[in-house]
């Protein structure tokens, strides 16, 4: 792509030479002296160099040629001057739209060569990133069988759970914790399917961005099941309060009405929202205001919920993985993706490094979020898989932390063999 920029360049940065040559010919040509077409091309020229040197004489330039008899004074006056610059300046207006419309062509015949060439380069790629997968799966498939055997089982608790929840709501009043319970427990296992698929092929900072989410899932989840019905019913009906804030937003960034937003949707929009704030309180309105009552706070952030939720731990791990996710200077200065997390090397692709965090927390918070589906008084077969579950997280972290050091261990062996 650089040699259409250079060559480019390297034509237009004579345009205002080739101007004054043509300005010089005719003045030469209005000489005394019969000069040959040819000849005249090369005094031009000549002249062309003393006037781009930067040493212009005041009265004129005079150029000796023994073979025109004497010297040929060329005087550049102001007029030449305006007209060389309004010659320019036409021209390179005439460019703007030569590019724009060549450009398009250019584009395009260069992505039809790239389009040819790819095919080839495709099937390379595909045989490099098929080896490169290899590695990954021979260095950490075990870790990921065992998570993927995780995020199944708690599929099915979870598909179990619903099924029940679906029977019991039938008989009697709503359960409200174990609604928002189920229902947040099915995205939990989608978002570990992510994170898995994620780190099957090489994207652990993907991953730990994926895992902020798991993360805060499991932190609502815990809330809801410690404050039970009145909590969990405050939390499904804080959607007014969501579609109260797309709507506005909508309405805010639509000032050419581009869409088109019934009168009835805002209407029971509006509605919808003020009859929560109208049962709630006006706390009710803010990010987190289903929990303001349980929290004790007009507006509690999500770090107020961590501490509810006793994950204060996570908070380090939490922030850092916010570099995954945002644009700020850690995410290029920091990767899950480099044996060495702070480095200033950039990764552009996938890697096989940096599997361990993201899977070992994948684990522990599957885990919770799963467990909190079983009731506080658990029967025998609640508690046996629940001892399941944990068995198998404790496996996928030894899994883990057991394929991180041996990684560690064979990029020491390749950097003292390169030294």
């Amino acid at each position: 792509m650089g040699k259409i920029q250079k060559a480019f360049d390297e034509i237009i940065k004579d345009i205002p030479r080739s101007f004054v040559e043509k300005l010089l010919i005719e003045k030469i040509s209005k000489s005394e002296h019969q000069i040959p077409k040819k000849k005249k091309t090369e005094l031009a020229k000549k002249l062309s160099d003393i006037i781009f040197s930067g040493t212009l004489p005041a009265d004129g330039i005079f150029l000796e040629d023994s073979s025109l008899g004497g010297n040929v004074n060329v005087r550049i006056t102001k007029d030449d001057v305006e007209y060389l610059n309004n010659s320019v300046s036409s021209f390179f207006d005439d460019l703007t739209n030569v590019i724009n419309s060549s450009s398009e062509s250019i584009a395009s015949s260069i992505l039809d060569d790239f389009k040819e060439t790819w095919a080839e380069y495709y099937l390379w790629d595909e045989k490099t990133t098929e080896v490169f997968l290899s590695n990954v799966q021979a260095r950490w498939g075990e870790a990921f069988f065992l998570l993927k055997l995780l995020i199944e089982i708690s599929r099915d608790i979870g598909e179990e759970t619903s099924e029940k929840l679906r029977r019991s709501r039938a008989k009697k009043r709503i359960p409200y914790a174990r609604l928002a319970l189920v229902k947040l427990h099915a995205r939990a296992c989608q978002v570990s399917s992510e994170i898995l698929i994620l780190l099957e092929n090489g994207y652990a900072n993907g991953a730990v961005a994926r895992w902020r989410t798991l993360y805060e899932i499991g932190v609502v989840m815990t809330l809801i099941s410690d404050g039970g019905d009145v909590v969990g019913k405050r939390y499904l009906d804080h959607e007014a309060v969501a579609q109260k804030q797309a709507l506005d937003e909508a309405l805010r960034l639509d000032e050419g009405d581009s869409v088109k937003i019934s009168k009835k949707l805002r209407r029971d929009t509006e509605r919808y929202y003020n009859s929560v704030l109208e049962l709630y309180g006006r706390s009710f309105g803010g990010a987190y205001g289903w929990a303001a009552e349980y929290l004790g706070s007009t507006r509690p952030t999500f770090k107020d919920l961590e501490q509810a939720a006793g994950r204060v731990d996570m908070r380090s791990t939490y922030k850092m993985a916010s570099y995954s996710v945002h644009a700020g200077v850690r995410g290029i200065t920091s990767s899950h993706s480099h044996i060495d997390y702070f480095t200033d090397e950039i990764i552009a692709g996938a890697s096989n490094a940096g599997m361990a965090e993201p899977g070992e927390n994948t684990a522990f918070n599957l885990t919770l979020a799963t467990g909190l589906l079983f009731r506080t008084k658990m029967k025998m077969d609640e508690i046996v898989k629940l001892r399941v579950l944990v068995m198998l997280r404790d496996e996928i972290v030894h899994e883990f932390r057991r394929a991180q050091r041996q990684l560690k261990k064979d990029h020491a062996r390749s950097q003292r063999q390169s030294d």
